[in-house]
């Protein structure tokens, strides 16, 4: 029974660190595409919300399959994303 109860807190703050980490990240992606987005300020702002709400799409529709969404984005972009 202890062990469950150590696997349940492990969860927890596993689930609070990426609570925290998920918004920091998309906001740091928001603020690279601002700064580099050669379009008007007015433009940026439903650019960039397309774009997160695509990588949103993207995560959902590979949440449930075996492809590895890193290895995806190596194959159709040549970028490597390290863990």
């Amino acid at each position: 029974m202890a062990k469950n109860k150590q696997l349940i807190e492990f969860y927890k703050v596993l689930n609070a660190r990426t609570a925290d980490i998920l918004p920091k990240l998309y906001s740091a992606f928001a603020l690279a595409l601002w700064e580099g987005l050669a379009m008007p300020e007015d433009e940026k702002v439903e650019a960039i919300k397309d774009v997160i709400a695509t990588t949103q799409e993207i995560w959902q529709a590979h949440a449930d399959d075996e492809i590895d969404i890193l290895e995806r984005c190596r194959e159709l972009t040549g970028i490597e994303i390290m863990r």
